[in-house]
């Protein structure tokens, strides 16, 4: 069995438990945008189009334009351990683009941008 990783649920269960910081996209309004360092120092920044979805606009790292695509959500390990719509610290975002699967470096900081609504109010705080 040369080569084969396997993955235990107790890893996967542990991984998840490990996530210091979570962003659920259901729970966002659309436009929203969040900012995402991973430890290899990319930047991301992600515009949220369709929470429910994951549809996002994403610019940073091998998206060199901003680039509509879904957010599949994180992974510890890449490949099919997922947790769908979310970006978690301490894993690997997966994007969705015209069949291919990108996946990033595990997640160092998670950041929000100025919502939409805040940007455009005439009321400072």
């Amino acid at each position: 069995m040369g080569g084969v990783k396997a993955f235990t649920l107790d890893r996967l269960t542990k991984a998840v438990d490990e996530a210091t910081k979570v962003i659920k996209l259901a729970d966002l309004e659309p436009n929203y945008a969040i900012a995402v360092v991973t430890q290899d120092e990319m930047e991301y920044d992600i515009t949220v189009l369709e929470p429910q979805t994951g549809l996002v606009r994403v610019k940073g790292g091998l998206f060199i334009e901003p680039t509509e695509c879904k957010l599949c959500g994180s992974t510890p390990f890449g490949g099919s351990m997922l947790v769908t719509n979310r970006v978690m610290i301490g894993m690997c975002m997966e994007f969705w683009k015209n069949g291919n699967i990108i996946t990033t470096d595990p997640v160092k900081i998670i950041g929000w941008r100025i919502p939409p609504t805040t940007a455009n109010s005439k009321t400072v705080h």
